[in-house]
């Protein structure tokens, strides 16, 4: 036998041990030509063994009818071009990824994908092989983690947060008490401003709650969130006799951020470190703005970040412990689920961030907390209060709530505006279709998610959309754990505000929404 026939053999020996490893893989493998819009390209041109095509619940004649679009969630595509754009320019060699896909019956499924350019002879990419692995159950355990670490949160804090309540329902009703007596204007607004005051403290309270009943997929908006760092420490430590320090800078970037999954982690921080002091002790956190050339954190590479550090000087953690810290149901403690550190882990993962720790036993402990930042603050809104709108702007509100929707037509009829009511989806887009035939069509509509006996606006906003592509709705809920609130543009809304809110915070909303359309 020549030598070539040698290499020739070895080749088809080699390509045998592929072809074998490739249909027999239980990690699913495609493999794609280069070329232009490969995610919108069929994957007939492509490559893929079973496991690949079994993990979306397709057969492989089914899975060459779609593309790499089709069976991607929406919401995670954006970044994967972006990877693949800086793997076929030759900046990367390769990247990992969890992401969000839609199988077969339409459910979400989560992989964990590893993206390679495979090169040919003059070390350009030919080819783009993609690994993926099935981590849904991971992800619905690390959802049911943190559903049962909010359990164990919120025993902790119940007491704290009743002895607060009841001081602020005291002064409100004392407060409406002192109004039923008072002839004077004067006394009559000191007094009402002194409820308002009381009712905003409810409302932070009750936001405190939300955080515990948050999960799943970040309501993400531009945050400064100095305050709430300060905010939840204190809170945290309430009923202790632990000191806390703060060393935070006034010009700390903000953060694209689900404030009150954010809010959870500041929380289980500080409990896990309260729990580590029993009787007393001190708490430090620190902030600081990182810049990109400056040092580089994974997995900030090229990119600014913010760099939050709670120290504590309780009974530190063992060398045998520390690697463990972030496993679900890992705990030292007696009286502890095991998840608050997880659940934390978890959630800064999710905002594309990471979270490390510092420890030794007698010294104390250090978590260390990083989150890309934004220098753009542009979309951050001032809180400032707006003037009224000149001429009649129409507003339609749907809510269920009979006393809330004519307060709100009340207070909006006082600042200018001409509103109607309907007090379901149905009896929406009647209105909002009379109005269109009439030639006085609404400016903007408010509309609660969730309706008790009726329809919602998830059901009407694809109704009206319909009678009006260019309709400006605005969508309203005070539940947060619904999916719509942080894809809320998907579903045809232009805009959210959550329950409780401030009559100031939507005139400024509503203000916004009809300049856009004007």
């Amino acid at each position: 036998m020549t030598e070539r026939q040698h290499a020739e053999e070895a080749l088809r020996t080699s390509e045998e041990k592929f072809r074998t490893f490739f249909k027999a893989s239980p990690v699913g493998i495609l493999i794609y030509p280069v070329g232009p819009n490969p995610f919108s390209r069929l994957l007939k041109h492509s490559m893929f063994n079973t496991a690949f095509h079994s993990f979306f619940g397709y057969t492989g004649d089914e899975l060459n009818t779609k593309s790499i679009m089709d069976l991607s969630y929406p919401e995670d595509i954006a970044r994967n071009i972006d990877l693949i754009h800086e793997l076929m320019e030759g900046s990367r060699d390769s990247y990992s990824m969890e992401k969000r896909y839609i199988n077969k019956n339409g459910d979400i499924i989560w992989g964990y994908l590893n993206v390679t350019a495979l090169r040919d002879m003059r070390n350009k990419p030919s080819q783009i092989m993609t690994t993926l692995v099935d981590i849904t159950e991971r992800k619905k355990m690390e959802e049911e983690q943190i559903k049962l670490e909010k359990l164990e949160s919120v025993g902790i804090l119940a007491g704290g947060i009743a002895h607060d309540f009841n001081n602020i329902l005291t002064s409100i009703i004392v407060n409406i008490a002192r109004a039923k007596m008072s002839p004077n204007f004067e006394k009559l607004f000191e007094i009402l401003t002194e409820v308002e005051s009381a009712c905003k403290r409810a409302k932070e309270l009750t936001n405190r709650l939300i955080t515990f009943s948050k999960g799943g997929v970040p309501v993400k908006k531009l945050s400064f969130i100095t305050d709430h760092l300060k905010d939840s420490t204190l809170f945290a430590l309430k009923g202790s006799n632990i000191k806390s320090e703060f060393d935070i800078p006034d010009d700390l970037w903000p953060v694209n951020v689900d404030v009150g999954q954010i809010n959870q982690v500041i929380l289980n921080l500080v409990i896990n470190a309260k729990q580590a002091m029993p009787d007393t002790g001190s708490i430090h956190v620190l902030a600081k703005n990182i810049n990109a050339d400056a040092q580089n954190i994974y997995p900030f590479s090229g990119q600014d970040y913010i760099k939050i550090v709670f120290k504590d000087n309780g009974s530190g953690i063992s060398k045998d412990h520390i690697n463990k810290i972030f496993d679900p149901y890992f705990t030292t403690k007696k009286k502890g689920s095991g998840l608050g550190l997880s659940s934390a882990y978890s959630i800064i993962k999710n905002h594309g961030g990471s979270i490390d720790v510092e420890s030794a036993v007698g010294e104390g402990t250090t978590f260390n907390v990083y989150l890309p930042a934004v220098n753009d603050t542009s979309s951050i809104e001032s809180g400032k209060t707006v003037n009224r709108f000149i001429g009649e702007c129409k507003i339609l509100i749907m809510d269920d709530d009979t006393t809330l929707r004519l307060t709100l037509s009340k207070t909006l009829q006082q600042l200018g505006y001409v509103v109607e009511l309907a007090k379901d989806g149905t009896e929406a887009i009647r209105l909002y279709s009379e109005a269109q035939q009439d030639g006085k069509p609404f400016d903007a509509l408010i509309m609660d998610l969730t309706i008790t006996s009726g329809m919602g606006g998830k059901e009407a906003i694809g109704k009206l959309i319909k009678i009006d592509p260019e309709v400006k709705a605005i969508v309203s809920s005070g539940y947060s754990d619904d999916s719509l609130m942080a894809n809320y543009k998907k579903y045809g809304f232009c805009a959210i505000i959550t329950k409780p809110y401030e009559i100031e915070e939507l005139h400024a909303l509503l203000n916004t929404v009809i300049k856009e359309k004007a």
